[in-house]
């Protein structure tokens, strides 16, 4: 407590643990035992008589518990056992430690759950890092988990002894990082004090070089104490620098409604508050919260697990203590479990615990800053984060996480936005699989990253490169890359033709066009009319276009395959009125007992409704009529557009079955979701499920389906791992001929 940077947790801790001293003594837990908690300063830890009147130590701060493990570790305090220590170091987790009895994880572990997130989460998205820190805080893990990612190391700005200085910390970030091109780091860690981090982030948010929106922050940590309230600001601003700030625990939320523990621990805090004496002058300096804070519940699980062990203990002394601890491996509070605890390797076990286990906690959850308190608060779950890339559990043979947890990433940058949210549900269903090597998320580019005023798009793709690196764009941000970035190209509206060849590039094969044009489409529904006509009569045909290139991309697909068109041209058919009286021409012919198809070619979404509303008029007013069933016996209709626009034209129909009299052709690109029982269509729908029908038929529900399932399945194929745009790419060339969901694709060359 003597150091303020970190007190006001120290002040939360010492609540939770007496709560639960109360609560131990109330329930006589070990009977014939009173529990007493002794607060002891931190600047008489090293003296023998600090402890020596004691049973253990718990829930010591981090300056404390840096004093207390150096006792332990130089053997001058026996079998005495520091239990929920703070540690700075991962030697506090070796095997000669085994009377530290620590919950928290190593900050090592933290450093990598801060990876997992921030590079897979669709909400940051981010491989440049700015690591503020102190000399004495080793970031060996982080930065090589990013370099076997293949992704540049952190810039590390260096604070010096006393508080930091914030302008000279933003200047230095806002020049660059010069191993990275002087790309600015668009995700900040802090490994140093919570007054450095707050301090900083407050003197951002009123800094014009940085937009704290599109940018993502960690604690870790001393960092992730205290109370967030920014002091220069109005009152309505206080939270607002920190909205973005994320902290890692390890801890159940104290404010659950539901967990047994949680409730538990608010009421012994509740019956503790309201009987409290005072406090030590120490703690007076800083508020004590009165009600749930995570500090507090980590004190609160320290007490009750020693408490715990020392119930079903037959004599109770410091060395039998950590033999009861190691042998019965768990704990169990409430429904929380406590453990592995080990300090031997198993002889022919089942369960493959790790020889050495001194931690309580395995569970890693993402926080952040309560926007109305400024405390720290759990992330609460909403349908716009994928639930796997807050939370991670580590398998029962693990005690720490490791880099050989985190799974590789595999980024889509999506600038199509009625994709993103597919892309997105399937990046969700296919992560839920936890014996995947490979984690998978859709980011919606615009909401973290846009262009700068007069930047150009390719200094905005060596930004993006630098700063997010994605594997696969989805969109029509980049007509062409110059990087290693596999970029589908989806133009939102369907064009005419194909622009003319152009000379390719190192970068080409890595742009691949994902929407048909409308001569493909066009041509397709030709092929399909010439043999559906093989055995029949050949028809009259009837071509009705908006636009002369859609009318003359028509007419040589038609003469391609030897039909010629009697009738038609380029008019003004987005009026429903002309649309009907070119219809009716084409009747006329087919009540004369002729073949006819009246063929319609069109990227207008509303000519394409036209065209189904004018054959539902036409068909209501035919119906159960002599003239009807000779119509409806020679009559086609062919309608070459986006498939979008026939969704469209489909959903706005108040009948949807008023046509079912004539066959109606279309062109498309995908599997036929739209007929029943398509396997496709159904693994879709499960996917999104509580979807919408109009939603279900989109197409940018099985363009997602089907790209998602082409690189997630070269992602698991490719021999190179963590899978990148190139090895991907590299794959996908190789087969040549393709096939996802029933998509045939190639060949490609």
């Amino acid at each position: 407590m003597s150091n303020p940077d970190i007190s006001f947790d120290g002040v939360q801790l010492y609540a939770g643990a007496q709560a639960a001293v109360k609560e131990l003594n109330d329930l006589q837990t070990v009977p014939g035992v009173t529990f007493e908690l002794e607060y002891i300063p931190a600047a008489t830890v090293p003296a023998s008589n600090a402890t020596s009147s004691v049973f253990a130590t718990v829930a010591s701060d981090w300056y404390s518990s840096t004093l207390l493990i150096d006792a332990v570790k130089s053997n001058t305090l026996g079998n005495f056992s520091v239990i929920g220590s703070r540690n700075l170091l991962d030697t506090s987790y070796d095997n000669t430690s085994r009377s530290i009895i620590a919950m928290r994880q190593p900050l090592s572990s933290e450093y990598l759950m801060i990876l997992h997130n921030a590079l897979s989460s669709e909400l940051t998205r981010s491989t440049a890092f700015v690591a503020v820190t102190r000399n004495a805080i080793d970031l060996s893990v982080f930065t090589s988990t990013l370099a076997s990612l293949g992704l540049p190391a952190p810039m590390k700005i260096l604070l010096p002894s006393g508080p930091a200085d914030a302008a000279l910390v933003l200047n230095a970030w806002s020049s660059g990082d010069p191993n990275n091109g002087n790309y600015v780091p668009t995700c900040g860690v802090f490994f140093t004090t919570q007054p450095d981090a707050a301090g900083i982030l407050e003197t951002m948010y009123t800094d014009s070089r940085f937009n704290m929106s599109q940018m993502r922050f960690y604690v870790v940590g001393p960092a992730a104490e205290g109370v967030w309230n920014a002091t220069t600001l109005s009152p309505a601003l206080r939270t607002a620098p920190f909205t973005n700030v994320r902290f890692i625990t390890g801890f159940p939320d104290p404010e659950s409604p539901t967990t047994p523990l949680a409730l538990r621990y608010r009421s012994s805090l509740t019956s503790w508050l309201s009987n409290m004496s005072a406090l030590p002058t120490d703690m007076t300096t800083k508020p004590l919260i009165r009600g749930p804070t995570y500090a507090g519940f980590e004190g609160y699980i320290a007490v009750r697990s020693l408490g715990e062990v020392l119930a079903l203990m037959p004599d109770i002394n410091q060395t039998l203590f950590l033999q009861s601890l190691y042998r019965r491996r768990f704990l169990w509070l409430n429904d929380l479990t406590v453990g592995p605890f080990a300090d031997r390797c198993l002889v022919a076990s089942t369960t493959g615990l790790s020889c050495f286990c001194n931690v309580g906690m395995t569970t890693f959850q993402i926080g952040r800053i309560s926007p109305t308190t400024g405390l720290q608060v759990r992330v609460p779950y909403a349908s716009y984060y994928d639930p796997n890339v807050a939370v991670l559990t580590l398998p029962l043979d693990q005690c720490f996480l490791s880099s050989s947890n985190l799974k590789f990433p595999l980024t889509f940058a999506m600038w199509y936005d009625t994709m993103q949210v597919a892309m997105k549900a399937m990046s969700y269903n296919y992560n839920a699989d936890t014996t995947r090597n490979i984690f998978a998320s859709a980011t919606s580019m615009p909401a973290i990253m846009l262009p700068k005023t007069n930047e150009s798009l390719m200094a905005f793709e060596d930004r993006l490169y630098a700063t997010r690196r994605p594997v696969v764009i989805i969109g029509n941000m980049f007509p062409s890359i110059h990087h290693h970035l596999l970029n589908m190209f989806v133009s939102p509206t369907t064009k005419y033709e194909d622009a003319p060849l152009s000379v390719a590039t190192q970068y080409s094969r890595y742009t691949w066009l994902m929407k048909p044009f409308l001569a493909e489409l066009v041509h397709t529904v030709a092929l399909h009319v010439a043999d559906y006509y093989a055995t029949r009569q050949p028809p009259v045909i009837f071509v009705a276009s908006d636009n002369a290139v859609g009318y003359r991309v028509a007419v040589q697909s038609l003469h391609t395959v030897q039909f010629a068109v009697e009738d038609g041209g380029a008019t003004n058919i987005t009026d429903i009125a002309v649309m009907r009286r070119q219809l009716s021409a084409a009747v006329e012919v087919a009540k004369g007992g002729r073949n006819v198809l009246f063929f319609v070619s069109t990227v207008t979404a509303s000519v394409a409704v036209n065209a189904v509303n004018a054959a539902a008029a036409m068909t209501a007013a035919l119906e159960g009529t002599a003239a009807g069933s000779a119509v409806f016996a020679h009559l086609t209709l062919a309608i070459a557009t986006d498939q979008n626009n026939l969704n469209t034209a489909k959903f706005q129909m108040a009948n949807r079955s008023a046509l079912p009299y004539f066959p109606i052709f279309f062109g498309s690109y995908l599997y036929p979701f739209w007929e029943p029982g398509n396997v496709n269509m159904a693994a879709a729908a499960a996917i999104m499920n509580g979807s919408t029908q109009a939603v279900l038929e989109s197409m940018s529900v099985h363009a997602s389906y089907m790209l998602f399932t082409l690189f997630t399945t070269a992602a698991e194929q490719s021999t190179i791992q963590p899978p990148t745009s190139t090895s991907i790419t590299d794959h996908l060339y190789e087969q040549s001929f393709l096939t996802a969901a029933g998509v045939t694709i190639g060949p490609i060359y």
